[in-house]
């Protein structure tokens, strides 16, 4: 028998603004075809959200919510479901890496995680970026200032 505690998966250590992101983004990623949370789903849906941080991270990438649903349509009309983001399990890898550097029994915030899932060039979160006209690393930079 096993008497290790079960492991919490990192996405568990997110704040509540961040943990209604990624339930809205899987919501949207199963609507469109999909079957996982993808790092451009994760980013519109935070921009979504008709909070403060929306308004500064919508600010931050210099677009409006129109724009934005636009550039993450023809982003995702672009490739398959399963191809949104390189690798496919690029949102695990970034939940694990911001969880890895965070302070023990640290809340996580969703800043966090977007910057992380940016510094990946084939993250669907990254070509949304571009497609609206600022870098990626940019986008990463002007989040950590928020």
């Amino acid at each position: 028998m096993n008497t290790e505690p079960r492991k919490r998966h990192p996405s568990g250590l997110f704040d509540a603004h961040a943990k209604r992101a990624f339930v809205s983004a899987q919501q949207e990623a199963e609507e469109r075809g999909g079957k996982f949370l993808v790092s451009g789903l994760v980013l519109h849906m935070a921009a979504k959200a008709e909070d403060d941080f929306a308004a500064r991270l919508l600010d931050a990438m210099g677009c409006d919510l129109s724009r934005l649903d636009q550039a993450v349509d023809a982003e995702w009309s672009a490739r398959s479901p399963y191809m949104q983001d390189r690798p496919a399990t690029l949102v695990n890898k970034a939940f694990n890496a911001v969880a890895s550097e965070a302070q023990p029994d640290t809340e996580l915030q969703l800043e966090a995680l977007l910057v992380r899932m940016l510094s990946y060039p084939d993250s669907m979160a990254s070509r949304v970026a571009a497609r609206l006209g600022v870098e990626p690393h940019v986008l990463a930079q002007r989040l950590t200032e928020l």
